[in-house]
């Protein structure tokens, strides 16, 4: 992504004299009021909000009034996220010179910023028409539009603004990430390093080149590419809970510790951080620390559903049932319909026997997302334990659909093939589910069972030393 001081402040600057300076005005004021803008720019460039600040008011003392450095104060106020004063400063830039679309754009960012989305978009699309070969309104308009699920909107953007500046690193960073969310990898990788080469240090198309690598699994790719990217940002949070993320897949438990802990001590407020570490705790099956992150969540921010969500999956996990439901419940007050929270719920229901509210949960879960192959099968669980075979080997079928070969679904369908007497099929799915996962000694004793009815006591006698040795202390 881009830095607006340095860039679309900058090219103004060099391509507009500033138009509110009188004639008789003084050569060295003109000098010194420049040279602060500079100053201030580098200053935003650096992270040195404050600086910038001091900077540009320093510009505007020595030339009051002047749109260029309001807008440049407005940015840095909108950098730190004071949002109605950046708007303030946009404002007079725009009263004070109405035909400079970069004070658009400016403004744009920072109703972004504050939420106010559509005056946001009107202020892009104002600067798209008033001046049609600025790269950059097509640019941030692309930024905002993929910022709000639109896609096709972000890519028709950037392109434009890809056709009207070919080499931006930024601008084909940008096309990657919006590849990146088609999960079009191939060329979201293309474009990261067409970016690269253009930018060795773009630190987002570093960061996407890795994103990349990790969703194609191949995390020692993976985590060159978050290494480069923490060399020109080593204090940014996130890209540590990201990098802890990689050492987790490479099994490497200190070093995601180290990343992770690292993480939330750069950022204490950010909660993402305490899921990330939270997350990696609960797939240890360290359920106690998990929870304490969870909880932490929900402490920062009471409002958060998906915090109350885990804290649920926290309990449950300890056998903590009402405390799960408790929480589930608060989720679902702030959030009726959040999928972990009635999931969670349905199971905790469905482990409690109360088969009817298990089933109203994942019932709703579907409604919400008829593709939750997860919610097919915790809602045929349920009706298999109601006695209802056919209906539960339907949504075990509706999850295959989704997952096709998925070892867990492919043993439960056989388990219940074989509770209807139907032998055959259960056997095919067994065999399946072993060849899926060799290592899962209870579909060798469900399919040692099968071939025990079929009377191949070779092959069940077989299965049940396999399934001892796999899981001697069953």
């Amino acid at each position: 992504m881009k830095s607006f001081a340095t860039t679309a402040f900058a090219a103004a600057m060099v391509l507009a004299p500033v138009a509110s300076l009188a004639a008789d005005t003084k050569p060295a004021a003109q000098t010194a009021d420049r040279a602060a803008e500079a100053r201030g720019d580098a200053a935003l460039n650096s992270g040195k909000s404050d600086e910038a600040l001091r900077e540009y008011q320093e510009a505007l003392r020595l030339a009051p009034g002047t749109p260029d450095y309001l807008a440049d104060l407005g940015d840095a106020q909108r950098n730190e996220g004071k949002y109605d004063d950046a708007i303030q400063q946009f404002d007079k830039a725009i009263a004070g010179d109405p035909k400079k679309a970069w004070y658009l754009v400016g403004r744009g960012r920072a109703y972004q910023g504050k939420g106010a989305t559509a005056k946001a978009r009107a202020d892009y699309d104002a600067a798209v028409i008033l001046e049609p070969k600025y790269e950059l309104a097509f640019y941030y308009r692309s930024l905002f539009l993929y910022d709000n699920n639109d896609d096709p909107g972000a890519m028709a953007d950037i392109l434009k603004a890809i056709a009207l500046a070919p080499k931006d690193d930024d601008a084909i960073e940008q096309r990657g990430d919006i590849y990146y969310d088609m999960k079009r990898y191939d060329e979201a990788s293309a474009d990261f390093t067409a970016a690269l080469k253009l930018n060795p240090r773009n630190y987002y198309a570093l960061r996407g080149r890795a994103g990349v690598a990790f969703d194609k699994d191949d995390f020692a790719v993976a985590a060159v590419y978050y290494d480069a990217a923490l060399e020109v940002y080593p204090k940014n949070a996130p890209l540590h809970s990201l990098r802890g993320k990689v050492w987790a897949r490479l099994k490497d438990n200190d070093h995601a510790r180290a990343e992770f802990d690292t993480a939330i001590r750069l950022g204490p407020k950010n909660t993402d951080l305490y899921f990330d570490r939270g997350n990696w705790w609960f797939d240890q099956g360290k359920y106690d620390a998990a929870l304490a992150d969870y909880q932490e969540v929900t402490r920062q921010n009471p409002q958060n559903a998906d915090g109350w969500a885990s804290v649920g999956e926290g309990f449950r996990k300890k056998d903590q049932d009402d405390k799960a439901v408790a929480a589930y419940e608060r989720a679902l007050r702030l959030a009726p319909d959040n999928v972990e929270a009635l999931v969670g719920r349905g199971l905790t229901y469905w482990g409690q026997d109360k088969y009817d509210m298990a089933r109203a949960d994942y019932d709703h879960v579907l409604r919400l997302d008829s593709k939750n192959d997860a919610a097919f099968y915790d809602r045929a669980l349920v009706l298999e334990a109601q006695g209802h075979d056919d209906q539960a080997i339907r949504d075990l079928d509706a999850a295959l659909a989704i997952t096709p070969g998925d070892e867990a679904t492919l043993e439960e369908r056989g388990e219940v093939y074989l509770h209807i007497d139907d032998y055959q099929r259960a056997a095919t799915d067994l065999d399946a589910a072993i060849a899926a996962d060799p290592s899962d000694a209870s579909a060798f004793r469900t399919r040692a069972k099968v071939r025990h009815k079929l009377g191949d006591e070779a092959g069940a006698k077989a299965d049940e030393a396999e399934a001892a040795r796999l899981d001697p202390g069953h």
